[in-house]
């Protein structure tokens, strides 16, 4: 990114083949939701969302400021964000409109990821804990402990059986989705 731009690039050919602009703003998160499709930013004004191959954000939603994570859902149509509000705020993608804010961490929420079966939401905090969402209802289905410090990343693998979260204590650990377990 250069200020006040973000820049898509060809991995293939190595040259940059689209510029999106932005006010200025530091850049914390990007997320496609699938090609020539969405791309969500998390920036300080919020989450900035661009549409298609359009070179000025469509919209700001979650209607918070400095969206430190983003990420869309399987299908695309909800995007999640994550803040110093301690907050998750889920929104539609198409109209912006909110679909869910999940409660529960009590310091700054640093990432977030839907697992690939659509079913639940993981996020991990500055509170040393990562936090197991569950997206039909919005509840909270359990909180995984054992970071001994900030948790800055959580993904699922690709069949979503394991959810691996990185922290600040310099360590990366692998939870049993279904079990809440310690796997490593």
């Amino acid at each position: 990114c250069m200020r006040d731009t973000i820049t898509l690039w060809d991995f293939a050919t190595g040259k940059p083949v689209r510029t999106l602009e932005q006010e200025s703003n530091k850049v914390y998160a990007l997320a496609f939701q699938r090609p020539d499709a969405w791309l969500a930013c998390g920036n300080q004004s919020g989450t900035a969302l661009w549409e298609g191959r359009g070179k000025h954000p469509v919209r700001i939603i979650g209607g918070r400021r400095y969206a430190l994570s983003v990420a869309f859902d399987r299908q695309g149509r909800w995007v999640a964000s994550t803040s110093y509000d301690n907050l998750v705020v889920i929104s539609d993608a198409e109209s912006g409109r909110l679909v869910n804010t999940l409660t529960g961490h009590q310091e700054t929420v640093r990432s977030v990821a839907f697992d690939p079966q659509g079913r639940w939401l993981a996020s991990g905090s500055d509170d040393k804990t990562v936090r197991l969402w569950d997206l039909e209802s919005g509840h909270l289905i359990r909180t995984l402990e054992g970071h001994q410090d900030a948790v800055n990343s959580v993904a699922f693998n690709p069949q979503g059986r394991w959810l691996a979260s990185g922290s600040e204590d310099k360590t990366v650990r692998l939870w049993d989705v279904e079990t809440g377990g310690l796997v490593h």
